[in-house]
């Protein structure tokens, strides 16, 4: 399977589950972004609209950056379904052609999304 994002499966309250897995080498982003080569990111993910999201100050520079950018088709936050007591793991990703390129990683608390926890953490 190729890295990057893939609609994997319906999940909790319809929405689709998305497995993660960033290549190991570095890419980039219409010669702007280079994405690092990291284990991290490998999971299940729910995809949410950025309004859905608190998204940090550094994120939505990031975002604002990137929505310029006329080669860029969207821009979404992922909430891993792995989540702690109070937090899950978020990426800002934005999608050009067919691959998704991480922009931004953070730690969200699930009550900030805004749903009940199952629905967030897939508990």
């Amino acid at each position: 399977m190729k890295p990057g994002l893939h609609e994997r499966a319906e999940g909790i309250a319809h929405k689709p589950v998305y497995r993660i897995s960033w290549p190991k080498k570095p890419k980039s982003l219409f010669g702007i972004w280079r994405v690092p080569g990291t284990e991290k990111g490998s999971g299940n993910y729910t995809k949410r609209l950025l309004r859905q999201v608190n998204i940090p100050p550094e994120a939505n520079k990031q975002y604002r950056l990137t929505k310029k950018d006329a080669g860029v088709q969207e821009v979404a936050v992922f909430l891993s379904t792995q989540c702690t007591e109070t937090h899950t793991e978020a990426i800002l990703a934005a999608r050009a052609g067919d691959d998704w390129f991480e922009l931004y990683r953070w730690h969200v608390s699930w009550r900030e999304v805004g749903s009940p926890r199952a629905a967030v953490c897939g508990d």
